[in-house]
C-alpha cells in the first residue's frame, strides 16, 4: 500500500456537512488549509470565502498524491446577488487533472489532483466545489482530500537521474538502482525546474 504525508503550513479546518449544495457552502478563511472526505457516495463539498481584488491564490488539492484512488476536481465560482436578491454563482475556473510534476521527457508524471491559480477580479464572495469524479459510483470513508490555498511563491523542483551515455532505453534507466562500490564514484545528472 502507498502511504503519503503532507506537511501543511497551518492547522487544517475540517470540512463539515451539510455542505453538498452551493447554498450550504461552508465559510472558510483563505489562504489556509481545509481537509475533508469524499464520502458518502455522491458527496459534494462546497466552500465559500471572501477575497480582495488583485490578490492571487493558488488552490492546490491533494488526494491522489496522498495515495487515494480518487479523481478530484475543483470548480471555482464568483457569487453575486441576482435580480431577486438571491446569490447567483458564475463559473470562473474548472480544473480536473493537474500539470505534469516534471516536464523532462520520460520523467513526466501528471497528477490527477487539480490546481487552480486564481487572480481575484473583484472584491467579493467566491465559492469552490471540491468533488471526486468517481464519487457517484464508488467511494470509501478513507478517500480524503486536503486543499492548500496559498499565495504564489517562487519555488523549484529537482530531478536526479543516474547519468548514462545512452539513454535510449528510458525504461531500463528508470528501473536500475545505482550501484556504487566502496570508494567508487558515479555521475548523477540533476535537473532543476
Amino acid at each position: 500500500p502507498l502511504a503519503a504525508a503532507l506537511v501543511a503550513p497551518t492547522a487544517p479546518i475540517v470540512e463539515s456537512e451539510p455542505n453538498d449544495t452551493p447554498e450550504a457552502a461552508q465559510a472558510v478563511a483563505l489562504p489556509g488549509v481545509v481537509a475533508g472526505r469524499f464520502h458518502p457516495r455522491g458527496d459534494r463539498d462546497w466552500l465559500s470565502f471572501e477575497a480582495k481584488a488583485g490578490e492571487t491564490l493558488v488552490l492546490d488539492l491533494f488526494s491522489s498524491r496522498l495515495g487515494h484512488r480518487t479523481d478530484a476536481c475543483l470548480t471555482l465560482e464568483s457569487v453575486t446577488p441576482g435580480p431577486d436578491g438571491k446569490p447567483v454563482g458564475k463559473e470562473l475556473a474548472f480544473a480536473d487533472d493537474g500539470p505534469a510534476e516534471f516536464v523532462a521527457g520520460a520523467v513526466d508524471r501528471p497528477s490527477s489532483d487539480p490546481v487552480i491559480e486564481f487572480k481575484v477580479p473583484a472584491d467579493g464572495t467566491y465559492r469552490l466545489l471540491v468533488r471526486d469524479l468517481k464519487a457517484d459510483s464508488r467511494t470509501a470513508p478513507e478517500h480524503a482530500w486536503v486543499l492548500v490555498a496559498r499565495r504564489p511563491t517562487p519555488d523549484f523542483q529537482l530531478v536526479a537521474l543516474l547519468a548514462e551515455q545512452n539513454r535510449a532505453d528510458a525504461n531500463r534507466a528508470a528501473n536500475v538502482p545505482p550501484v556504487i562500490d566502496i570508494g567508487g564514484t558515479t555521475t548523477i545528472d540533476v535537473l532543476v525546474f
